[in-house]
């Protein structure tokens, strides 16, 4: 039997090495045990799990980050869990490491996470502590306290503490590494720590809801009850302070209020003497909580919004791709977004059409639901939806089979909510005929459904988004037996461009029948026909 010896002496280069022996090895007998665990936990759910192991190379080039890209891609596609791992037992030698850190700086799953929210483009980064946070100090230490908001201008003042010999992550690592995924982003974005979650905000569009509908509340003379969401508890606060300050100086200081308690709403709809309209915004079991509560208040606003895009048999399939990824996409927890998607017969025959459509929305992770007909015309295939009354407000739809022009209509009106409904097709007589027959509050022609919102339609701010169709008051004449149905023509508009900032847009005042030209640096330049 031979034996042999490993002998480690007073060698830097030695030290350096043993050093990392450690970590290494610990990764190497943790790693089969943690894919045991998740295997064993979500099995219990029925989910299947694929573990992909990653080192600094599979970043360095577009080729590599490509192929990483479509591996998770297509497990996501076949409803198998990717877990990202970092091949700690294995990585380059201190020299090579060294040359590689120039290029890129993973040195540890927090790091690798953050450089792959990054790198796929994910809604939340959440990295995980043992900890109630994160402290200016070492939780230990004397003076340490728990910083309820963390901006990356911060770590100046923040003191870490050593990490542990068998790891190689820490809270340093956790907050450098969601700093720098904030910094990649398109839009800069701060870090809310609360516990041991990270949250990001995005300040571009939130939180939107109070400035804009205490604004409109001013611009009309009327006094306003605002009752915000917990999640934005204390940036609502912080809003009401500006509100306040502002009202103060035409001695309104009381005009808006902020209730804070979900209790009050009951006790608040109960002031029909005082109150003479409620407005709800948010998920569609508030609104029609609010609406069933409500007896004697008006409610202002849509239970649901089942939205809808019919890809005609005459639609391009570039624009009917950029279309229908955005209208679902961009952002599906929004009202506007895409529920349904309906395809003409035609269209499911010609497979490449079809094919390429449901390949885009699975790249974007969107679950697919088929409809009773499309079912029928699979041998195998998603699930059969139970329903077309749905908001998902999730990256999930429904795709269902229609014979024609009328029948996605009629399929419209049956299942529909009348918020938002999409033609892509490039028969002008066709557009015409959907635009005229649909009754929903805003109907659009080869343009996202993601253009239902006040600012894009040009009118500064939005209160909220109705499908109600009573408003007048006082003695009612003709007027008061007309209501407002928002008509916009493009030439594949996507929302996306607008909110990354591809595009910019153009708003004027024109007369009723006049086109806007929505500017922008696109290969589709669209003319937006507003009408009412």
């Amino acid at each position: 039997m031979s034996r042999v010896s490993f002998k480690f002496g007073s060698n830097p280069f030695q030290e350096e090495v043993r050093s990392m022996l450690a970590p290494r090895a610990s990764a190497a007998v943790g790693q089969s045990g943690l894919m045991s665990l998740y295997e064993a936990m979500f099995a219990q759910y029925g989910v299947k799990v694929a573990q992909i192991l990653i080192t600094k190379p599979d970043f360095y080039n577009s080729e590599t980050r490509q192929n990483l890209n479509s591996t998770i891609n297509e497990l996501i596609a076949l409803n198998i869990l990717p877990i990202i791992n970092t091949n700690d037992a294995v990585t380059p030698p201190p020299q090579v490491d060294e040359e590689v850190s120039k290029k890129l700086d993973i040195r540890d799953n927090d790091t690798l996470a953050a450089r792959l929210a990054v790198e796929v483009d994910t809604d939340i980064l959440i990295l995980m502590t043992d900890v109630d946070g994160n402290y200016n100090k070492p939780p230990k230490s004397e003076g340490a306290r728990l910083m309820d908001t963390f901006v990356p201008d911060m770590i100046e003042d923040v003191e870490f503490g050593e990490k542990s010999s068998v790891g190689t992550g820490g809270m340093d690592s956790k907050v450098k590494a969601a700093s720098w995924a904030t910094g990649e982003r398109d839009i800069c974005r701060d870090l809310q720590w609360t516990g041991t979650r990270g949250h990001q905000r995005n300040h571009a569009g939130s939180p939107d809801c109070l400035p804009q509908v205490a604004a409109l509340a001013m611009a009309t003379g009327n006094g306003l009850l605002l009752k915000g969401g917990k999640e934005a508890y204390y940036s609502n606060h912080a809003l009401m302070e500006l509100v306040k300050e502002s009202l103060t100086t035409v001695g309104a200081p009381g005009a808006i209020s902020l209730v804070t308690k979900r209790d009050d709403i009951s006790d608040l709809l109960q002031l029909e003497g005082d109150i003479d309209l409620v407005i709800p915004r948010g998920s569609s079991d508030l609104v029609r909580t609010i609406q069933e509560q409500s007896r004697s208040i008006p409610v202002l606003g849509h239970a649901e919004g089942i939205c809808h895009v019919y890809i005609d048999k005459n639609a391009d399939l570039e624009k009917a791709v950029k279309i229908v990824v955005d209208a679902k996409c961009d952002y599906p927890s929004a009202c506007n977004a895409m529920e349904t998607l309906l395809i003409h017969r035609e269209i499911f025959e010609n497979s490449r059409i079809f094919t390429s459509v449901c390949q885009a929305l699975q790249r974007e992770g969107v679950a697919i639901q088929a409809g009773p007909r499309l079912a029928s015309l699979l041998t195998f295939g998603p699930p059969t939806a139970k329903t077309f009354k749905v908001e998902f407000s999730d990256l999930e739809c429904i795709i269902e089979v229609v014979d024609g022009l009328d029948d996605a209509i009629d399929h419209i009106h049956q299942h529909g909510s009348s918020h938002t409904d999409v033609i892509v097709t490039e028969d002008p007589q066709a557009a015409e005929h959907f635009l005229g027959a649909v009754d929903s509050a805003c109907v659009f022609h080869n343009v996202s459904s993601r253009f239902a919102d006040g600012y894009r339609l040009g009118l500064g701010a939005e209160v909220g988004i109705s499908t109600a169709r009573i408003h007048a008051r006082g003695p009612v004449g003709m007027e008061g037996l007309l209501t407002t149905k928002w008509v916009v023509k493009g030439d594949c508009a996507v929302a996306s461009e607008f909110s990354r900032g591809k595009r910019l847009f153009l708003h004027h005042k024109l007369p009723l029948e006049d086109v806007a030209v929505v500017d922008g640096h696109s290969s589709c330049d669209e003319e937006v026909s507003f009408s009412q």
